[in-house]
């Protein structure tokens, strides 16, 4: 019975020193309309500024915090754009990302996104893995409100995995695989509503140290405004054992083998 006792007690320390899969997830990257956007020159698309991004203070849980770097960014000419609007007039009234409420709230009373009349239009969210350890993605985030007739009833979520910009610099396509292009169906009403959906129907999900993966949300069919804000990507740290720990638990194997066989 002792035998037994102490090979049960070696195989549970080896699998407790095998991080957690099951750790909730974290806001990685948001944008709430406290970004100021700016535009990359020198690019031009038709005679308009061509490109316009914001990259520069997402809010981020505390663990994503150097670890996790994220822009948005839409490479479409002036008119035919997703493009931030600094008013407060339209803006959410929830501090949530999508239906999350994450350790850093969104800010209320802040600029939203305007969906233009014309379509196809669309923005690109990056993430990119800074730190040194690997990430799984978990949810897209998302408010929308629609303006009541003609507004877009359904949004578009995919990867993009080639660059869709030619001139410099050269914008960052995607290290992960795609799935499928998932809709996201908007309520009918013209009230802010949010949204979440899971991107392991979208992409695979594990974001290696240095990868970015891109990920376009597109209007593809409405013919009036439609406005969104606290736009985000939660995920966890990856569960991948540390070669130790496996070490750990097959030596716990091969020891609870060799008692057996004593016995």
């Amino acid at each position: 019975m002792l035998k037994s006792k102490n090979s049960l007690f070696a195989i549970a320390t080896a699998i407790a020193l095998v991080p957690s899969s099951h750790a909730a997830s974290i806001l990685l990257g948001g944008f709430d309309g406290t970004q100021t956007q700016n535009t990359i020159a020198p690019a031009i698309i038709n005679g308009n500024s061509g490109v316009r991004e914001l990259n520069e203070g997402f809010k981020q849980d505390a663990g994503a915090v150097g670890n996790i770097s994220a822009r948005i960014w839409t490479d479409q000419t002036t008119n035919k754009e997703l493009q931030w609007a600094g008013t407060t007039r339209i803006s959410t009234t929830t501090g949530n990302w999508g239906l999350t409420d994450f350790t850093t709230d969104a800010q209320t009373g802040s600029g939203v996104f305007v969906v233009t009349q014309q379509n196809p239009s669309w923005i690109n969210f990056e993430i990119t893995n800074t730190g040194a350890t690997g990430w799984t993605l978990d949810k897209f985030h998302i408010a929308a409100q629609r303006t009541g007739t003609g507004a877009p009833t359904t949004l578009t979520l995919s990867l993009q995995q080639n660059g869709t910009f030619a001139d410099p610099p050269v914008l960052s396509a995607s290290d992960l695989t795609a799935v499928a292009p998932v809709d996201i169906s908007l309520a009918a009403d013209t009230s802010w509503n949010g949204y979440e959906i899971a991107l392991s129907g979208v992409s695979s999900t594990t974001l290696g140290v240095g990868e970015t993966a891109t990920y376009r949300i597109a209007n593809n069919t409405g013919t009036a405004r439609l406005y969104l804000d606290n736009i985000a990507i939660s995920g966890t740290i990856s569960a991948v054992p540390e070669p130790s720990s496996a070490a750990l638990i097959g030596l716990a194997g091969l020891g609870l083998l060799a008692r057996r066989r004593r016995a």
